[in-house]
């Protein structure tokens, strides 16, 4: 089951539907279960890049509170758009 949530969200955010994906992650968290890794890191990474910086900055810790540690590549372009919309 934890897998196809996850294969939601993935479908969700390849198909510029982000407000899905967030109702789909809130689905799954209700549900008791948690996505994967690569789900968490794709949400972080699409909210970051759609400037929603709250949304993306809850993502983190229930990503380290299952021990999962986002991927390198996309927290810093996640940390890069924090930083462009810190000094607008």
């Amino acid at each position: 089951m934890q897998a196809t949530y996850s294969a939601l969200i993935m479908v969700c955010i390849n198909n510029e539907q982000l407000e899905r994906a967030g109702e789909v992650y809130q689905l799954t968290i209700k549900s008791g279960l948690h996505p994967d890794i690569h789900a968490y890191n794709a949400l972080i990474n699409a909210y970051g890049c759609d400037f929603q910086v709250g949304s993306a900055l809850l993502i983190y810790p229930q990503a380290a509170h299952k021990h999962l540690l986002v991927a390198e590549t996309h927290t810093r372009h996640t940390y890069t758009v924090f930083g462009r919309l810190c000094s607008v």
